[in-house]
């Protein structure tokens, strides 16, 4: 007991020698000893280096969230802080695989984004529209029971809001923006319509797993059971979701009358979703491990 008291005195000595100038070195030289006694799986265990992990992590995905959004064109002071914090919240959630949450966070940006342009913008383009655009048939197929499915513009926006006479559903106010935003042509529905539209659908849906709230309907069962034990694929293609809803709005401004308070001109542009990888370090990082997986 003695000689432990005594190697106390000894720690706290060093520790009063380190905080002064010029003996920086020394904790260098402490650092190289432990390392050349103690298996580096032993060391790592020990909270004092978790917790400079876990501080270097957030200081990595502080930058990785300000980078991510440095071009955002929506000159908004509080919904940009909003989304810098969501999303060094989702990108903390995935180093630590916990999906879920992960997704709630991811559709915390989704909502916060789609409700401004709907708010500010969308809704009022929307009302707009005269009712012959609103009604011509953009979508015919056969479902699965061979029936013929026309669905008219109104419809395919919001259709399941037909219950709900003054609000908007988070879908189809995300359907509206996205395409009133990348429309091109009055005759159909624009180029990744239904792709983005089911993702949003699947981010949703994995959103509320994180709740275990109210029961799902059977398409919804399909598709959480679809993601469950495949959640390391969903992580990359919602990622790829965010970045090509970002990389829409940030082309939207430079061919629509944008509505700010400071128009400014774009330094870059994101790049096309098939070189997606290629323009985010982080879905490089996810493409690597899933390549590395296969």
């Amino acid at each position: 007991m003695k000689d432990r008291e005594k190697l106390k005195k000894l720690v706290q000595i060093i520790g009063d020698l380190i905080k002064l100038d010029g003996n920086e070195w020394l904790i260098e030289e402490i650092l190289k000893t432990i390392g050349e006694k103690s298996p580096v799986e032993e060391i790592a265990k020990h909270p004092f280096f978790e917790d400079i992990y876990e501080h270097c992590i957030r200081l990595v995905i502080d930058k990785q969230a300000k980078d991510f959004y440095s071009t955002f064109p929506i000159n908004n002071e509080e919904l940009l802080k909003n989304l810098i914090y969501d999303f060094k919240e989702m990108e903390y959630n995935r180093r630590r695989d916990r999906f879920y949450e992960f997704s709630f966070c991811l559709n915390q940006q989704i909502e916060g984004i789609t409700n401004y342009l709907f708010d500010n913008i969308y809704l009022r383009k929307w009302n707009e529209l005269s009712r012959e655009k609103k009604n011509k048939v953009l979508e015919s197929y056969l479902d699965k029971n061979g029936k013929q499915i026309t669905n008219t513009l109104q419809t395919i926006i919001i259709a399941e809001d037909k219950e709900k006479k003054n609000s908007w559903s988070d879908q189809s106010k995300f359907k509206l923006v996205y395409y009133l935003m990348t429309r091109t042509n009055d005759e159909k529905l624009p180029y990744d319509f239904k792709r983005m539209r089911d993702i949003r659908n699947e981010i949703s849906i994995a959103r509320n797993e994180s709740h275990r709230g109210s029961g799902k309907q059977d398409w919804q069962k399909e598709i959480a059971n679809a993601i469950n034990g495949n959640e390391g694929k969903y992580y990359f293609k919602f990622y790829g979701f965010l970045q090509d809803y970002i990389n829409q709005i940030q082309m939207s401004q430079i061919n629509t009358n944008w509505h700010s308070t400071k128009q400014q001109s774009p330094k870059k542009i994101f790049k096309p979703a098939n070189t997606l990888g290629d323009s985010n370090p982080i879905l490089q990082e996810l493409k690597n491990k899933m390549k590395s997986n296969d």
